[in-house]
């Protein structure tokens, strides 16, 4: 139901600051000095010391609170605004208005009333936009190139200063709430909420249906939901109750003059925010909930009230319980679950936190024999959380914990514009204005009494108690909006108090101190220029290239090895190669856990030739991980149950595909079908009858007659690089006795009048068609070409789809090249209609895209190519965007690193002649190189051969 902490996957999120020394094995970061930065403002922002933006706090006569970012080099300009109303506020009679609301107002506005004029002007000028409504917040945000910013806050401003709220929009956006309610009808998150809302007290904010449907927000007798729209609007949307970020390469000065002149007509308006809830829980006490849920999963999930943690920012005891109660590591919680085959996988942490209270969540994703022991389950948490109460509180503790908080602060990397100003308008709700940037790393005081007493509040006593599982089918209750069987019962007394009473576990214990945490931070000198990456080794064992960091100024680094294994290219060997990866990696979990927390880690993961393994995080011990990786790798160890369970659960996974959107079906489909890629339901197919002796002989000769093509960037020198490549040869023992040789293939599509038709089936209400179209070769040229025609094309196709004639929620285009092949997907996703209709409805705008063309001049053939060049030549913000950047150079052998530079002068060499000549052979009425996958239908019984015969050859890529 919520987004609940998972500590050691996601250490960089959450907060943490160390103010004293540490004396256990982790080091004295007495560097630490954040950099106090007032810039003309009267509050002082503090922002890490590898941070060389500029902020400037300032709060508008309005009441509207703004943090100004100056950031020279950034490829974006990019605004944020949190209004503090969410679908907690929504009136008793209209659930899901303040939803609807945020869908309104990207609809027009008295200064721009063009339904989709801010969308076409952010699109047109190489940006994106998006809104969401969450319990206590509605936030809006977009980017775009940074000399067309002024235009694009001068059309947002005016979404809270004068929207239309046209009649004839408020009909349709009704519509599309619709999609989107239906659109998420069998997902198993939105069940359960709506299962939770129905069993809590219902006079809380909780309770309520958040999202809204066409019946929610109908015309009730006297009010048209336009009425209630606007009295919302003009209740909650006041300036005081907002905060706005902007980034852009501007001055300070000159971003406050912009913001002080367009956001300071927002009004200010006699709203307040609500504080007051009733209890979440009813007077009842504990309960426990089963349901059932649509996917074949299974799960365990706890909910326990808590007052509002915000004004806790510098202690977070929450984010701190969360910590200890989801280790993963030796001798925790889940290793034993997982040890006894009960449990898959576990997270904590706060559910929500609000101005009304907060809750604190536990989920456990259990096996088949995790639900019937689920008692046993249960007990052994219980046991953990007093295990927790009783002995984890410690200082040292928390001091680690903090001193890798301290670290991500210290080296804070650069993110997207636009995630910037989304993070700090949010930010600025929730810390005081000098410590917005630091606020979310600070772990300033250890209070041992406080985290106690948030933990006295995790007792069964407190408990909503949920089991999720396919198995349940005496269920008394069906769930309003969702549909979901469920039935509730009282927690009895007596088992209550059996739990707080359980006897001290012997089996379960607190990690000892992390050996992962870096002794030290080398850096590289931030500001000289970074030669390209260059090629250490070539034989026919390894190709090895290394790039040294001098841009970033970070300690961290990646390595990582493709491993070209011919055992893993048919499909059975596919299954067995994700098995065998899987294996590892549950070995792996619970050992390397302490690497997690202390900014390392590690990724398998199964390509069509073999396997690719890497490394990535802080540097100082990333050869430590690596070596442990390569040994589980050489000598995995497994018995029956872990076999058993791992097993279980990636064919339980790839099985759920069939309930997958239709649209995402459809796109899953064309790796099959342009590569003979397997598809996951037979994955799960060849894995079926594979056991573990199978298993164990396809491992033992995997890498023998194998090849390693690996890269190593960041704070690496060449030694180190070499060192790495060279333990992946000895411990995997690839010594291959000829170059082996594997060719990517892809197939070439004929051109033809009809376009041939692909069915794909799939379990949910919803029908989707998707147009897939190829390129007529492979070379930058009409790769540009085809990224142009996506650019023009993208705005139009959305607001004409989706806005004017609504036929989906799910609607869009985007670039899909396989290899360097070009590719373009146009896709819709309809609750109303069928598959043929939307085929129709998409030819049609298709057809009409080159009569658009031909009115096209130069000077709006420029802006497209600007706003096209604006994705391609983004600048890498990190050392993990530089590295993914230089391994699609390799992946598409531009082994000089040049393929977006070579993209980028193919783009600007198109002509308007070239593009129209192309838009015939793409859109038509020429005959096209694509094909059309429909979900709803059954795929031909002669589709195969069909396809075939759509096709004229293939196009081939060494490896």
């Amino acid at each position: 139901m919520f987004a609940v902490f998972r500590p050691g996957r996601a250490v960089c999120l959450v907060s943490g600051l160390l103010w004293w020394s540490l004396a256990t094995a982790a080091p004295v970061l007495d560097w630490w000095q954040p950099a106090p930065v007032a810039d003309g403002g009267a509050i002082a922002v503090n922002r890490s010391p590898a941070d060389d933006r500029h902020y400037r706090y300032l709060k508008l006569d309005n009441g509207l609170s703004v943090l100004l970012v100056s950031d020279a080099e950034s490829d974006k300009g990019a605004a944020a605004l949190s209004v503090g109303v969410g679908s907690f506020d929504n009136p008793a009679d209209r659930a899901g208005l303040a939803h609807f609301l945020e869908h309104m107002l990207f609809l027009g506005t008295e200064k721009y009333p063009a339904a989709a004029e801010y969308q076409a002007f952010i699109s047109s000028h190489g940006g994106s936009h998006n809104a969401y409504t969450s319990l206590e917040q509605t936030s809006y945000f977009f980017d775009i190139q940074p000399a067309h910013l002024d235009g694009a806050l001068d059309r947002f401003a005016q979404f809270f200063i004068a929207p239309r709220f046209d009649p004839d929009y408020v009909e349709r956006e009704r519509q599309a709430v619709e999609a989107e309610y239906r659109l998420k009808l069998r997902d198993d998150g939105r069940r359960q909420s709506d299962v939770i809302s129905e069993v809590i007290n219902p006079d809380h904010p909780l309770a309520k249906f958040s999202v809204g449907n066409r019946d929610t927000l109908a015309d009730l007798d006297n009010r048209p939901v336009r009425d209630d729209l606007i009295a919302f609007y003009q209740r909650h949307y006041s300036a005081d109750l907002m905060t706005l970020a902007v980034v852009g390469r501007e001055s300070l000065d000159a971003l406050q003059a912009m913001v002080a002149t367009r956001f300071g007509a927002i009004p200010r308006r006699p709203a307040d925010l609500a504080t007051d809830a009733e209890p979440l829980l009813p007077e009842s006490g504990p309960l426990l909930i089963e349901m059932r849920p649509d996917q074949d999963q299974r799960e365990l999930g706890l909910l326990f009230p808590l007052p509002p943690q915000r004004e806790y920012w510098q202690e977070k005891p929450a984010t701190f319980l969360a910590h200890l109660l989801g280790d993963e590591s030796e001798h925790s919680l889940l290793a034993e679950l997982k040890r006894q085959g009960l449990a898959e996988s576990l997270s904590a942490g706060l559910g929500y936190d609000s101005r009304r209270g907060a809750a604190f969540a536990i989920s456990i994703a259990l096996t088949p024999a995790g639900v019937a022991a689920r008692d046993q389950v249960l007990d052994q948490l219980w046991a953990w959380i007093a295990k927790v109460r009783g002995s984890g509180i410690e200082a040292w503790r928390y001091a680690e914990f903090g001193v890798m908080q301290h670290a991500e602060f210290q080296f804070l990397e650069k993110s997207r514009s636009s995630d910037q100003a989304l993070a700090l308008a949010e930010a600025l709700r929730d810390y005081p204005p000098a410590e917005v940037l630091r606020g979310p790393f600070l772990y300033e005081r250890f209070d041992a009494d406080l985290i106690r007493a948030l933990a006295e509040k995790l007792r069964p006593e407190n408990a909503l108690i949920t089991v999720m599982a396919p198995e349940f089918d005496q269920l008394q209750r069906t769930s309003r909006y969702y549909q979901t069987p469920y039935t509730v019962s009282p927690v009895a007394p007596q088992r209550t108090a059996a739990w707080n009473a359980g006897p001290e576990t012997t089996v379960l214990h607190l990690p000892g101190s992390n050996p992962y945490i870096p002794a030290h931070f080398p850096v590289s000198e931030r500001g000289s220029v970074s030669q390209p990456p260059r090629l250490l080794i070539e034989h026919p064992a390894l190709r090895l290239w290394q790039y040294r960091d001098a841009e970033f100024g970070t300690p961290r680094a990646v390595f990582s090895a493709q491993i070209l294994a011919p055992r893993a290219e048919s499909h059975r060997g596919a299954a067995m190669t994700e098995l065998y990866l899987a294996l590892a990696s549950d070995q792996l979990s619970a050992e390397v856990y302490p690497a997690f927390l202390a900014g390392l880690d590690f990724g398998l993961k199964r390509w069509e030739g073999g396997i690719e393994l890497s490394v990535s995080g802080y540097a100082d011990k990333q050869e430590i991980l690596l070596q442990r990786l390569l040994g589980v790798l050489a000598e995995p160890e497994f018995d029956t149950a872990r076999f058993t369970r791992v097993k279980e659960t990636l064919i339980r996974n790839w099985r759920n595909s069939r309930k997958e959107w239709p649209v995402r079906l459809a796109v899953a489909e064309i790796a099959p079908l342009l590569r003979d890629a397997p598809r996951e339901l037979e994955l799960a197919h060849a894995l079926a009858a594979v056991d573990p002796q199978t298993l164990r002989n396809f491992i033992a000769g995997f890498y023998g007659a194998g090849s390693v093509k690996a890269y190593a960037g960041g704070m690496v020198d060449a030694e180190t690089a070499q060192r790495m490549a060279s333990r992946v040869l000895a411990r995997l023992a690839i010594a291959p006795e000829r170059p082996p040789r594997l060719d990517h293939e892809v197939r070439r599509l004929r051109p033809q009048s009809t376009l041939p038709r692909w069915g794909v089936e799939t379990e949910q209400p919803d029908r989707a068609a998707l147009l897939y179209l190829q390129g007529a070769s492979d070379t930058l040229a009409e790769r540009a070409r085809f990224a142009l025609l996506q650019k023009i094309t993208e705005e139009p196709f959305y607001t004409e789809i989706r806005t004017e004639k609504q036929l989906g929620y799910v609607v869009g285009s985007q670039l899909m090249p396989s290899n360097r092949v070009p590719g373009m997907l146009f896709y819709a996703q309809s609750p109303r209609a069928d598959a043929p209709r939307l085929m129709a409805e998409m030819e049609q705008f298709l057809a009409a895209r080159c009569q658009v063309l031909d009115t096209m001049d130069d000077a709006e053939l420029e802006r497209f190519k600007q706003a096209t060049l604006a994705g391609i030549e983004e600048r890498p913000k990190n050392m993990l965007e530089q590295a993914a950047r230089h391994n699609e150079s390799l992946a598409l052998d531009y082994r000089n690193f040049d393929f977006r530079p070579r993209l980028a002068e193919a783009v600007r060499a198109e002509t308007l002649v070239d593009l129209k000549s192309e838009c015939g052979r793409v859109f038509g009425p020429q005959p096209r190189r694509g094909l059309w996958i429909a979900t709803g239908d059954r795929a031909a019984a002669d589709a195969v051969q069909n396809l075939n015969r759509a096709s004229d050859g293939r196009y081939g890529y060494p490896w």
